[in-house]
């Protein structure tokens, strides 16, 4: 059988410009967002494989609690909100102080999707990140993120 790509997508987050931060606090962030499409694999239904991969930057303020979590999330055919879809991905890490540099976690995640999610014809990813810190806490701040998906049959 021949491998063939379906589709290939790219989101990027910036958290925007002129020295603007986005904090991460205890309320998920969607900072990444994909529509793969899939209409095109009618014959190969059983053989969809897709691949995520991305990136989110962040700092930590020295400050900031020694216990702060980050925790990434991705979710298949959600509609935003974090909890709405179905989890394929989730990562925590403990980021140690950080002075002046830049922190990225970066991540690589597959998904086998049923035929019910193919036969739609596109498969919504959603990326969140959000952390263990409560507003107004010293902690985490985001810089930018990207997110992306390749869809293939066979």
């Amino acid at each position: 059988m021949t491998i063939r790509a379906l589709d290939m997508r790219v989101s990027e987050h910036n958290s925007g410009t002129g020295g603007n931060i986005e904090y991460v606090f205890v309320t998920p962030i969607l900072i990444g967002d994909l529509g793969i499409q899939t209409s095109s694999v009618s014959p190969d239904l059983n053989s969809v494989r897709v691949w995520l991969s991305g990136s989110v930057t962040f700092y930590k303020a020295l400050d900031s609690p020694d216990d702060t979590d980050v925790t990434v999330v991705i979710e298949r055919n959600g509609n935003g909100t974090l909890g709405s879809g179905t989890r394929i991905y989730q990562s925590v890490v403990r980021p140690g102080p950080i002075d002046g540099t830049a922190s990225t976690i970066s991540i690589t995640a597959a998904d086998l999707p049923n035929i019910q999610a193919l036969i739609t014809g596109q498969i919504r990813y959603s990326l969140f990140i959000y952390s263990n810190l409560e507003v107004g806490q010293p902690g985490v701040w985001m810089v930018n993120a990207g997110f992306n998906g390749i869809a293939f049959s066979g």
